[in-house]
């Protein structure tokens, strides 16, 4: 809405802590780009970026981070690190969390949104074998 109707869009006014929750992430996600050296970085339009993932899967190119896709009800999912496995021909979900433990709640449950990840690729990519892990931050 923000690009095409701008007239309507009105931009949220975040508070410090929210910037700062929002910063956190980016630096967690900047880290993560360090532990999967060689990805591809996708940026584009939902669209785009589903039709680029599509491409880098049928390719075995990896790992992507922020591979998307949209699902035929118009359901669209990112996985924050997708990764092709060589030794088992499969692809491993790593969807990551700037948090030091797995939200359960109802607000935050990071279980159900991997879920969510790896039954809607499952269907949309049909690829056969995933492994899902959720990972966030050691405190220590």
């Amino acid at each position: 809405m923000k690009k095409k109707r701008p007239e309507l869009y009105n931009s949220p006014v975040f508070t410090d802590f929210e910037k700062s929750k929002i910063k956190e992430g980016y630096e967690v996600e900047e880290y993560t780009h360090k532990l999967f050296p060689g990805g591809f970085s996708l940026d584009d339009s939902p669209k785009e970026l589903a039709q680029k993932t599509k491409e880098l899967i049928s390719l075995k190119k990896s790992p992507i981070f922020q591979a998307t896709f949209i699902s035929d009800n118009n359901l669209l999912g990112k996985v924050d690190i997708l990764v092709y496995n060589k030794k088992s021909d499969s692809w491993d979900i790593y969807e990551v969390k700037s948090s030091t433990k797995i939200k359960t709640d109802r607000k935050h449950n990071n279980i159900k949104d991997a879920s969510f990840q790896k039954t809607n690729f499952k269907i949309i990519r049909k690829i056969l074998r995933l492994k899902t892990s959720i990972n966030y931050l050691n405190y220590e």
